[in-house]
């Protein structure tokens, strides 16, 4: 959906982004989500790696380039530095915006080279225990760096925020701004396509399909969901699990291994990454969002939207999203947690149409299109 929001600012100044890549992930949907509904605007994106599932869907945009600075490896660091540095003084952009803490830093380092500009940082990860050391150590440099280099920061959720905030990050001048989602594209039907997708798989349609969108990341949680999934089929053995997203393919070796020796390997499907994932929801029974550590999962929010039945480990704002419509689980659950939730949620299979709807309008309400343009304009507000 292009929206013709006004401009805060009619000069033809474009604003600039600097984010690791266009992958299919949550900074990646949510920058390309600004790009779309802010169609009047004018945008430059860097990135330091090319490609990207992302890139096809952002690259349509007549109000975008994408520029990559093709970094290979640490090595090239300071002739990204450099090459930052001199495209933000080519462009001229109303502001600068970083996602992730890579390009936090860079953007950081830039800043000393160009203090004229403001700096943002768009911080949209949860805080883990098990997160790599030099990403801890990282997130401790940035805190530091938050007091002088960010004009502003902005969360995509409460509980990242306070995390951030107990390990030092400023959060004074800080915003929250939540995803949000095409609610025309991601709603309920009355369609079978659950149909479809068991031809596809070869997988007869009686079964109860389980869904997961996600990628292959130790934070997201897909072992624990196979070793979950291997204990129902222990107990139970009319339900099919399907995965979908990047690196969860027949590709992925270590993945295919892990499934066979669980073995559960013909009781699941790995799609990989997929462009058609509103039809994948609508072809589910279940969706689960198994994840470790999330800010503001984006596959929740368009199960939700679709009118699933939802079963989410409880890490960011999991719990807004699902409201009393689903179910929570620890992150890190065992697998009886998993097998519970499960059970208890397929009995409510088939579903009725009124709770689809309820959980659709429960996303409208509080997370439609409308009311992030609105809060991002009165981000835009601060910052300019």
């Amino acid at each position: 959906m292009n929206l013709n929001t006004n401009l805060l600012n009619t000069n033809d100044k474009p604003i600039l982004f600097l984010i690791p890549s266009l992958i299919h992930g949550g900074a990646e949907n949510s920058l390309c989500k600004i790009v779309e509904l802010f169609s009047n605007k004018k945008f430059i994106i860097l990135t330091l790696i090319p490609g990207g599932e992302n890139y096809k869907r952002i690259s349509k945009q007549k109000n975008v380039e994408v520029i990559c600075l093709k970094m290979n490896n640490l090595y090239d660091s300071f002739r990204i530095l450099k090459d930052i540095i001199k495209i933000i003084k080519i462009h001229d952009p109303l502001y600068v915006g970083s996602f992730l803490y890579l390009c936090d830093f860079f953007a950081s380092l830039a800043y000393i080279f160009n203090p004229n500009y403001p700096f943002v940082w768009f911080v949209r990860h949860g805080l883990d225990s098990s997160d790599k050391l030099s990403n801890k150590i990282l997130v401790r440099i940035l805190a530091i760096f938050s007091h002088y280099i960010p004009k502003i920061i902005v969360f995509n959720s409460e509980k990242v925020r306070s995390q951030h905030f107990k390990v030092g990050y400023k959060i004074k001048s800080s915003y929250i701004l939540h995803n949000t989602v095409d609610l025309e594209k991601f709603a309920p039907s009355k369609l079978n396509f659950k149909e479809k997708l068991a031809k596809e798989i070869n997988i007869s349609s009686e079964k109860i399909f389980i869904g997961c969108v996600s990628r292959f990341h130790p934070n997201k949680g897909i072992f624990d969901l196979l070793r979950g999934f291997a204990f129902l089929k222990n107990k139970k053995d009319n339900f099919h699990l399907i995965l979908t997203g990047y690196k969860l393919s027949k590709e992925n070796k270590k993945l295919v291994f892990y499934a066979k020796r669980l073995g559960i390997y013909k009781n699941i499907s790995l799609l990989g990454p997929s462009d058609r994932i509103s039809t994948f929801l609508k072809s589910i029974d279940i969706f689960i969002s198994p994840s470790k550590t999330e800010s503001f999962p984006n596959a929740l929010l368009e199960a939700m939207a679709s009118g699933l039945l939802c079963i989410a480990t409880d890490t960011g704002d999991s719990n807004h999203i699902i409201s009393s419509l689903g179910i929570l689980i620890p992150p890190g659950f065992k697998p009886f947690q998993l097998v519970d939730a499960i059970n208890e949620s397929s009995k409510k299979i088939p579903l009725s149409i009124s709770f689809k709807n309820k959980a659709h309008n429960h996303i409208r309400r509080n997370y439609d299109e409308n009311i992030f343009i609105k809060n991002f304009l009165k981000i835009e507000n601060s910052i300019l």
